[in-house]
């Protein structure tokens, strides 16, 4: 694991790259409801997506949306609006805890029983799991609460825990944590001791607000997070019984960081992060993170900077919940992946615009736009842009439609309007090359749609009005548009007139062998 580690306490800071290769599609809930903020999202054994809001409940069938809300004088429906704890237990039952209490619902028979005459199941719920003996467990404002399914039999523990509980969990052999607003512990449940205690305090002795949400998270290498809405995203250090906090802001400042809402480790193994500035993903070997967010003037952006609920379906694709920033999904390992300018890389209205694309030898990404080039640093994913022919070229409505790299690591683009253009990567340097109706010797048309280095290093122009050889020189010229190369033994002047045609594309075919001896 890579990064360094702050002077302000133990945050270790990776590189956070901005992302713009996923695209998010956005699903509007119910009509355009006024309650679009979503708190969990998990699938029932129907294949049903249901979606916990500040609105009740929706139910997604891969169509459209059904809103389950609380019905007068149905002892069987929703009993509160405001749904945050949603869980789906190995029974196929979904767990529902409401602003007011905690219902179990059956989607067989479409009806929620009730545990609000029992007074330790009373609401707010912050956090509903099942352990492996199947036992029920509720973290509320009065302590942890254990359920037995079975039975329906509620009963408090954990007499020494803390009484604001945030969530629990049961890792892979089998030690059951506990997270409060403050700490973290280790719960014994047979014995109903604490065996461990961690601070969640990051080092910062600034006061700040309380936890409002604290989720637990253990990863497929048996790593366990800890994401805290005040605090940030940290991993247990067993060995030292401490947190070991990683900076979600570049900047060394604790009253930066965006706290951490959602976490979900995909099955590839990369860890998303769901936060108050936007949707974080760090990869599989925890060595950087990607961040997404909100663009306004990208419609595949996130909905929301505040990314409240992560889930990851069968087919691998993630649902992310947002702040009044409704519902997304987004496919987090897509066969093709999206390149787009941030906005402070745009140089125009047409920025997203590209007719060419081209890979030179050092492996960056070259794309063709109007007026405008781009690079792509492979290695960062970095973008620099070039104006076409230089700050001062005044090519902004010329189409880049053809990229070629000659043997000295120069780029040569075809344009629409605009001639051809040669830039030297190394130095910046631009080179124009323009039709002069006085000069026959110059380019034989401005509107050129293709560039090809033939094997003797030749470079040939398809252009309106026809293919051009282009010999490479200081002053460029041009052949005689293939004069004399027709076919069959036919006149110099037909030939001629038989390529006086639009060339869209040109292509070097393999020599014979005869050709080649």
């Amino acid at each position: 694991m890579l990064g360094r580690e702050s002077a302000y306490s133990r945050r270790i800071h990776l590189p956070i790259e901005e992302g713009a290769d996923l695209a998010f599609v956005r699903l509007p809930l119910d009509n355009g409801s006024t309650h679009a903020t979503v708190w969990q999202i998990t699938k029932d054994r129907l294949g049903f997506l249901w979606f916990s809001t500040s609105d009740g409940l929706k139910r997604f069938d891969g169509y459209r949306f059904r809103d389950v809300r609380p019905e007068a004088g149905n002892p069987y429906s929703l009993s509160g609006r405001e749904v945050k704890p949603l869980f789906n237990d190995r029974s196929g039952k979904l767990w529902v805890a409401s602003d007011l209490s905690v219902a179990r619902y059956d989607p067989l028979t479409e009806t929620f029983t009730h545990f609000s005459s029992d007074p330790l199941v009373k609401g707010p719920v912050h956090d509903v799991y099942q352990d492996r003996a199947g036992m029920i467990w509720l973290t509320t404002p009065i302590g942890l609460v254990r359920i037995d399914p079975a039975t329906g039999k509620a009963s408090r523990e954990g007499a020494k825990l803390a009484n604001v509980l945030r969530s629990v969990l049961e890792d892979k052999h089998g030690t059951f944590w506990v997270s409060a607003r403050e700490s973290l512990e280790v719960y014994d449940r047979q014995t109903g001791k604490i065996t461990r205690h961690i601070p969640l305090r990051d080092g910062d002795e600034t006061e700040r607000f309380t936890n409002i949400s604290v989720t637990l998270l253990e990863d497929h290498a048996g790593v366990l997070w800890v994401a805290s809405e005040r605090d940030g995203l940290a991993m247990v250090d067993r060995a030292n019984n401490r947190l070991i906090y990683f900076a979600l802001s570049p900047q060394d400042d604790p009253n930066l960081e965006p706290g951490a809402r959602a976490i979900l480790e995909d099955k590839q193994g990369v860890l998303w992060i769901g936060t108050k500035n936007g949707l974080y993903g760090l990869d599989r070997d925890r060595t950087r993170f990607v961040r997404y967010r909100h663009d306004y003037d990208d419609p595949d952006s996130l909905s929301s900077d505040y990314v409240s609920a992560l889930f990851e379906d069968d087919e691998g694709g993630m649902w992310a919940g947002a702040d009044r920033g409704g519902i997304v999904r987004f496919s987090p390992h897509p066969a093709f992946r999206r390149d787009r300018a941030h906005s402070g890389e745009k140089q125009g209205d047409g920025e997203d615009y590209v007719a060419s694309a081209y890979q030179d030898w050092q492996g960056n990404i070259w794309t063709g736009g109007k007026g405008v080039l781009y690079r792509i640093d492979r290695q960062t994913g970095r973008r620099t842009s070039y104006l076409l022919g230089g700050p001062r070229g005044g090519f902004a409505n010329a189409d880049v439609l053809g990229i070629v790299e000659d043997g000295a690591g120069k780029l040569w683009l075809a344009t629409w309007g605009g001639g051809i253009h040669r830039l030297d990567p190394k130095t910046g340097e631009w080179k124009t090359y323009r039709h002069k109706p006085e000069d026959t010797s110059s380019l034989i048309q401005d509107s050129v749609f293709t560039l090809f280095f033939d094997r003797k290093g030749r470079l040939w122009a398809g252009t309106e009005n026809g293919l051009t050889d282009v010999h490479i020189d200081e002053a460029l010229t041009s052949g005689a548009l293939l004069a004399g190369a027709s076919a069959g033994g036919g006149s110099g002047t037909n030939s001629v007139a038989a390529m006086r045609r639009r060339v869209s594309s040109a292509y070097c075919e393999r020599p014979s062998q005869a050709e080649e001896q």
